[in-house]
């Protein structure tokens, strides 16, 4: 977005290696876990969730939480 002052820090902090930057901010929505570590990080707010299967990503995932019999655990890959 306009607001992206491509400093970096999405592709860095990205733990499967979907965001390239290069004269525009590139994500590979193929390789994105849709974990948002690119959005917290981002300092001027330019990153916002715009893949159009992300709310079915969403309702998929509660789902499959829902249908276990444990508490859902989350790990971050670093």
């Amino acid at each position: 977005t306009a607001d992206c002052s491509f400093c970096g820090l999405c592709e860095e902090s990205c733990p499967w290696h979907a965001i390239t930057i290069d004269d525009n901010v590139i994500i590979n929505y193929a390789r994105c876990m849709r974990c948002l570590r690119c959005v917290r990080v981002c300092p001027s707010q330019a990153k916002k969730v715009i893949d159009p299967n992300f709310p079915a990503f969403v309702e998929n995932f509660e789902q499959m939480l829902a249908d276990r019999d444990c508490q859902p655990e989350m790990f971050f890959v670093e």
